[in-house]
């Protein structure tokens, strides 16, 4: 119950939690792998979570490894609403960044993905992952919410962006 409270993550009373034992217990559901005692399990940890994040204060939100990034970037850097912002990668992390960015007013963002949609809810502009070099070159923040194996973004990947920034900060 722990575990589904948040209580074990990062952040502790990670919102994100209960939606993904919510969406693997439906996915097993599905797939006819879960059976009537599973579902009370899953139940209880839902009440558990929802009294846990009451009981300590985390109903309001910003609980998540998302949020906090984008609250400490905005700590350290100032209001964001006069930063340019790349997020790389839509899922469900970079939708996460992406929405409480617009919690601080955000108004330039650039999205990044693998696969390129026109008429997104998240009024920004949004190309090919391919086109991160210029994207870091033209952002002050940029965010990587990606599964991939391997770092996107390397020292030499940056080092042309960082000797046309001016001595301008960057924060990766």
């Amino acid at each position: 119950l722990s575990g589904a409270s948040g209580l074990n993550s990062m952040v502790p009373g990670d919102e994100q939690v209960a939606g993904q034992v919510r969406s693997a217990y439906e996915g097993a559901h599905a797939a006819g792998a879960a059976g009537s005692a599973l579902g009370a399990l899953v139940h209880h940890a839902a009440r558990a979570s929802r009294a846990v994040r009451s009981l300590a204060g985390w109903d309001g939100g910003g609980h998540s490894v998302a949020a906090r990034a984008v609250d400490l970037v905005s700590r350290v850097h100032g209001p964001l609403s006069t930063k340019r912002v790349t997020v790389v990668g839509a899922g469900q992390m970079g939708r996460a960044v992406i929405e409480r960015l617009r919690h601080f007013g955000l108004a330039d963002l650039t999205v990044l993905t693998r696969t390129p949609r026109a008429g997104r809810s998240w009024d920004a502009v949004e190309r090919p992952v391919s086109g991160l070099p210029a994207a870091v070159a033209a952002s002050d923040i940029v965010f990587t919410c990606t599964s991939a194996p391997a770092a996107l973004i390397t020292l030499e990947s940056v080092r042309p962006a960082l000797s046309a920034r001016a001595g301008e900060p960057l924060c990766l």
